[in-house]
């Protein structure tokens, strides 16, 4: 497994790496705080592309390449639970990969893995979408929702309940190109969430109790006490608070067809 870790997080031959760290410094060092320029991560985006292409990206983790990562001197925050990096899991192909440290950008919705090269250097590499089957951050699964067969925008979302009806939790962020003294860079926005349900027949966003509680007609008397009783805001209710609330639907609705 330790051999397997390895070859996933990639070895890259030691001229290429000095030669992308390299360039990377001296452009850093070149525009300094103009890191937020429009034009300077273009560069960086042209340098990096050009890289790969003449040297092939395949020794870096699933295919990734390089993060750089945009307004970096805005306001807030672009990644979901926190700036740091947190000890996680990606699972890929059949295979798990624990012990990686893991940040999930929401506005790029782009999975961040702080890779170790065998010099020692440390560098944030960003995974392809599409090889990442699921990941576990804080205990928290995330879906690949094109596994799932569901048409959201977010490539990613929290599994509250999987199967034959499917209940899960997307989150997003928005930079906020908003300039004042407040904010000289601009600001990133808070999270924003959405719920989504699905089964054979169909996919529906639930914004509100009210919206909850009409999908299920026959249980809804039921679903409205709970909900009451718990003092659950389906727009801000935490992972563990849906994850009841959906396993007292499901038992009520078993109830209802026995």
């Amino acid at each position: 497994m330790t051999e397997t870790k390895h070859n996933i997080k990639g070895t890259l031959h030691s001229h290429l790496r000095m030669f992308v760290l390299c360039l990377w410094a001296t452009l850093l060092f070149s525009y300094g705080l103009q890191s937020q320029n429009q034009e300077y991560s273009k560069e960086l985006s042209i340098l990096l592309d050009s890289t790969q292409k003449n040297y092939g990206s395949r020794d870096m983790l699933v295919n990734g390449a390089v993060h750089f990562p945009e307004n970096r001197l805005a306001k807030g925050s672009p990644y979901l639970f926190s700036d740091d990096f947190i000890q996680g899991t990606v699972f890929t192909d059949g295979l798990a990969f624990e012990g990686c440290e893991l940040s999930y950008n929401i506005v790029t919705q782009q999975l961040i893995l702080l890779a170790t090269m065998p010099n020692g250097a440390r560098l944030p590499i960003q995974l392809d979408n599409a090889l990442v089957d699921s990941f576990l951050l804080f205990d928290y699964l995330f879906i690949n929702t094109d596994k799932l067969n569901i048409k959201i925008n977010p490539p990613f979302a929290l599994a509250i309940q999987l199967g034959k009806n499917q209940w899960v939790l997307s989150f997003t962020k928005q930079f906020i190109n908003q300039y004042n003294q407040n904010t000289p860079y601009g600001k990133f926005s808070g999270a924003s969430r959405n719920l989504y349900y699905s089964n054979n027949e169909k996919l529906v966003r639930i914004k509100s109790k009210k919206a909850f509680i009409k999908l299920f007609p026959e249980i809804k008397k039921e679903l409205s006490q709970y909900i009451s009783k718990k003092h659950i805001k389906i727009k801000s209710a935490s992972p563990e608070q849906l994850a009841h609330l959906i396993e007292f639907w499901h038992t009520q609705m078993k109830i209802q067809h026995e």
